[in-house]
């Protein structure tokens, strides 16, 4: 627990401040654009202002929120394997993931995607459940649809770990860090190495 999960804990709780302070920062511009326009009494519906407003404060938001999310895509490999946690994981990782800023793109959308999926099966499935009329019916439902949902999030977060270990594996040497007689002496996945020390790119 103290090598692994506090560690853990940490760097989330670290991370989930420094985005709760930019969300913090961009709703405050919000409250201040707002503000503004009404001071100068800007000749416009304020429905249609505020969803505009409100656009165009929350698109930058997401993509600087996806950006973050992308960078810090090896943070908890790197915590366990690397036994550094806090800000030092998250610059660690943001500096390992350069180059392949592309695969945590895609990982995140697609895992994303999966998670959204379950959460609206989840809303589908709970809401058609409500109408039916027997206990015992909705009692054994219920719990049928809680085992199978746990097993999808589970098998998705157990792929999600090994992907990311993966992607820790490709990105680590190809930056010149370790050597193929350190990466075979950590025991973690062989992978195909060039003569230079770096992973073939057919991973």
């Amino acid at each position: 627990i103290s090598t692994s999960f506090l560690p853990l804990l940490a760097t989330t709780i670290v991370s989930h401040v420094i985005i709760f302070f930019v969300s913090l920062l961009y709703a405050l511009l919000l409250v201040l654009i707002i503000c503004g326009a009404i001071f100068f009494n800007v000749t416009t519906s304020y429905s249609s202002l505020y969803y505009f407003i409100g656009f165009l404060i929350a698109l930058p938001l997401l993509f600087f929120l996806i950006y973050l999310q992308v960078n810090w895509t090896l943070v908890p490999v790197i915590v366990i394997l690397e036994s550094c946690w806090g800000l030092e994981a998250l610059k660690r990782s943001a500096r390992l993931v350069r180059g392949m800023k592309r695969v945590a793109l895609s990982s995140l959308f697609v895992y994303g995607f999966f998670e959204v999926i379950v959460v609206l099966n989840g809303l589908l499935v709970t809401k058609d459940l409500n109408g039916t009329s027997d206990g015992w019916v909705l009692v054994v439902s219920y719990w049928v649809f809680i085992v199978s949902q746990s097993y999808f999030v589970a098998v998705f977060m157990v792929s999600k770990i090994a992907f990311n270990t993966v992607l820790y594996a490709y990105c680590k040497p190809n930056h010149g860090e370790v050597i193929v007689e350190e990466f075979e002496k950590e025991g973690l996945i062989g992978l195909p190495f060039h003569d230079d020390g770096k992973v073939s790119n057919a991973v």
